[in-house]
This record gives C-alpha cells, structure tokens and sequence, in this order.
C-alpha cells in the first residue's frame, strides 16, 4: 500500500482529507477521510477506517481481550499501515493547535 496524493476538501462543511492509495497489485482507491466521522482512527489499536470501498480488501484485527470480555474482532476497511496511520493523526491534529 502506497500513498500516492493527498488532498485536503470540503465534504458538506467539513474539512476532509482525500488519500489516493495504491494497493500492492497496483488499483487505486481514494480513502476520505472527514472530522465529522466517529470511526475515522482507533487510537488503541492504530487503525483508521479507509472507507467501504475497501471492506473487502482490508481488515485489522483486534486481539481477545479476557479482561474485557471482549473476544477477537475483524474489522473490515481498516488499515493498520503506520503511513496511513500517521497521515490521519497528523491531520487530526492540525484541528487542535
């Protein structure tokens, strides 16, 4: 996965931060990501939500959790990729300074 062109838009009064990825067998999907969404990053876990145009391609998976009472989870259109990850924490913070 690669980061090919980022973006940042309007998406109905919010800011948003549009990412043209390049999967490993070389199709590009554009990821949007907007502050108004509530699953956009699992900061537990390091993981954004790429959008459900990659339901199907990628996942992350959150381990059992006995303490919890949490069993493994699958989460689909996730990525866990540290560039992905960083990107979007970098943008959300731009919002807080």
């Amino acid at each position: 996965m690669e980061i090919r062109n980022v973006e940042e838009v309007d998406v109905n009064g919010y800011s948003g931060l549009a990412v043209t990825i390049e999967e490993d067998n070389g199709v590009r999907r554009e990821a949007l990501f907007t502050t108004d969404l509530k699953r956009t990053i699992l900061d537990n876990h390091n993981a954004v939500f790429l959008g459900n145009e990659f339901l199907d391609t990628y996942h992350v998976v959150i381990p059992e959790d006995k303490a919890d009472n949490r069993s493994e989870t699958r989460l689909n259109g996730f990525s866990n990729d540290p560039k992905i990850v960083e990107l979007i924490r970098e943008w959300l913070r731009s919002f807080v300074r």
